[in-house]
């Protein structure tokens, strides 16, 4: 019977070295990497590397089994959060560069192990789309895991080409949702970058759906994405990470509600062709400071788990692929 299981000592053979500008190298453990989401964990503003809890609790699973088990029942909490990392953006623009041209190399190579670790026990050459929805079990916030593989065998297309469409869609992230056929209607409010290296995305999205006020409810979402080409491989790799404060662009918890993405996403050449294989987390926050009804919470639930289908729609039209 082939074990999924692996133990603290193979996660601790598997460690990845990283240091801060100034210290000596150290060793981080996989469960820094794959860690559920405390908001504890901080990037100083001095060196950005998030601190770590002395803490190593025994880990049972990882995210890589999932690959095992399709379907999957739902839970109560959150799965575990890859690239953890609590991301403070300053008014001044320089500054907001720096943070993320400094974490930039470790989201990366942190997202293309796990996506591969991921997707370990799956068919590459075939289709997969599989969606969790999971629950806070205090404040009720709702997130929704999904996870796709896409084969690219028939459209004669290399990774260069299929990860040029990733970044378009990317880059005009509202445009994309909208050729989606998305219901709500998404506008860019700011953002400073949208280069292929480094993006910022300050998105409104309007709703159908009142707040018990009966004001109009609106939703807030702010992230950043980061990429890179590696020509020596030929993969392309993607991290969409939500902002947590940002002085620039602050959110407004008492006018909208906040929506936050992850995104890992990996494009790779292999024996049968191209595959595009992604991660996405998409939590749907409830607000402190205005009511929302349960059945419109439930019906904004019920899309969540698409914010990775609509890329992958604007991935394919962008190809000329049909689905």
């Amino acid at each position: 019977m082939m074990r999924f299981i692996r133990t603290m000592e193979e996660f601790r053979d598997d460690a990845i070295t990283t240091a801060p500008p100034g210290k000596k190298h150290r060793t981080m453990a996989i469960s820094e990497i794959i860690h559920v989401e405390p908001l504890h964990e901080q990037v100083e503003e001095s060196n950005h590397f998030s601190s770590i809890t002395d803490d190593e609790e025994e880990i049972e699973t990882i995210e890589c089994t999932r690959s095992a088990v399709v379907d999957a029942p739902v839970k109560k909490t959150p799965p575990p959060m890859p690239l953890q990392t609590y991301i403070h953006l300053n008014a001044d623009p320089a500054k907001r560069r720096k943070t993320l041209e400094s974490l930039r190399p470790m989201q990366l190579a942190m997202a293309r192990r796990f996506i591969r670790d991921r997707s370990r026990f799956l068919d590459l050459a075939e289709r997969h789309n599989s969606i969790e929805i999971v629950q806070t079990a205090v404040g009720g916030d709702q997130t929704a895991i999904q996870f796709i593989n896409e084969p690219f065998t028939q459209a004669n297309r290399t990774v260069r080409e299929v990860f040029d469409a990733v970044l378009h869609s990317s880059l005009n992230i509202e445009k994309a949702l909208a050729e989606a056929n998305y219901a709500h209607d998404t506008v860019r409010e700011g953002g400073i970058w949208n280069d292929e290296e480094i993006a910022h995305h300050r998105l409104v999205c309007s709703t159908d759906e009142v707040r018990e006020d009966g004001e109009p409810l609106s939703i807030d979402s702010n992230s950043v994405s980061l990429t890179e080409y590696d020509p020596v491989e030929d993969v392309g790799v993607m991290v969409v990470r939500y902002v947590d404060h940002d002085e620039l662009f602050p959110y407004k918890p008492r006018e909208r509600l906040r929506r936050d993405v992850v995104v890992m996403l990996l494009v790779s050449q292999e024996d049968f062709g191209v595959v595009l294989r992604a991660w996405v987390s998409t939590r749907q926050r409830r607000s402190s400071y205005f009511k929302v009804a349960d059945d419109a919470m439930e019906r904004l639930r019920g899309e969540l788990g698409q914010w990775g289908s609509y890329q992958l729609h604007s991935v394919r039209e962008r190809l000329g692929v049909k689905p």
